[in-house]
């Protein structure tokens, strides 16, 4: 009798055992597989693709922890628990919120942050870094990396404001190029007549070469005439007008 409740028990016990082994791998089975990959949370938060680095929630402790750098009393510092983390851009989120924490008189304060927090790949490894720190508006800390997109950004608008500069200079130099042929034809023109009287056109002298003189019309529009299509008297004034200035050499 003793032997038939000895054997009674280890199958019993053996049974559960069976049951427990086929339970626990049926609950393994369900169980999503782990990956490194991180994932971000919240509505407004986009999902990392395989390139991206960083989350939301890595972001805000980071943050967190490049704002407590330069809080008095950092142990004692209070988050608040939903801050504003946005996506700027692949790797680059900016954390915003409020902190409580205490001054050097051991008075709780309450001061606004604003931290853009970089993730970076380097040897297989990821690190962060901070863009740029601001407490209650002021910069605390800012990367070279940042330093030198604000310089790159910088550059930019300057040499925007040199070319706008350049193209302004280079109008208001064809106004007064315009106002000074508009004066000199207003002063100076006359009516060129050709040897056979038939055909007169009104401007001023603007040139000369051997042969040609070169007149400039109310248009600002230039015509070669040869000098000596020109009655004798345009013919004397061309030649005069063009010692004077200098086209014209004596021996020519």
């Amino acid at each position: 009798m003793l032997l038939f409740i000895r054997i009674l028990t280890l199958t019993v016990l053996t049974a559960f055992l069976a049951c427990l082994i086929a339970c626990s791998g049926a609950s393994s089975s369900d169980r999503p597989p782990r990956t490194s990959e991180p994932t971000a949370s919240g509505s407004d938060a986009p999902a990392p693709t395989s390139k991206e680095l960083g989350d939301e929630h890595e972001a805000r402790r980071y943050g967190q922890e490049l704002v407590s750098k330069y809080l008095k009393f950092p142990l004692d510092a209070e988050f608040d628990w939903f801050p504003n983390v946005s996506h700027l851009s692949e790797n680059t989120w900016q954390v915003q919120g409020v902190v409580k924490a205490k001054n050097a008189f051991g008075a709780q304060l309450s001061h606004s942050y604003r931290v853009v927090v970089h993730f970076y790949r380097e040897d297989e490894q990821v690190y962060y870094r901070a863009n740029s720190v601001f407490i209650d508006g002021q910069l605390v800390d800012v990367s070279d990396a940042a330093l030198n997109e604000l310089a790159e950004a910088a550059a930019e608008v300057e040499a925007e404001r040199e070319a706008e500069d350049a193209r302004l200079a280079a109008q208001r130099a064809e106004r007064e190029r315009i106002a000074k042929l508009d004066l000199r034809f207003a002063s100076e023109a006359r009516v060129w007549t050709d040897k056979s009287g038939e055909f007169q056109v009104k401007a001023v002298y603007h040139g000369f070469s051997p042969g040609t003189v070169t007149l400039m019309k109310e248009d600002h529009s230039t015509i070669d005439v040869a000098l000596s299509a020109l009655s004798e008297q345009d013919r004397l004034f061309a030649v005069k007008t063009a010692r004077e200035r200098g086209d014209l050499k004596s021996r020519d």
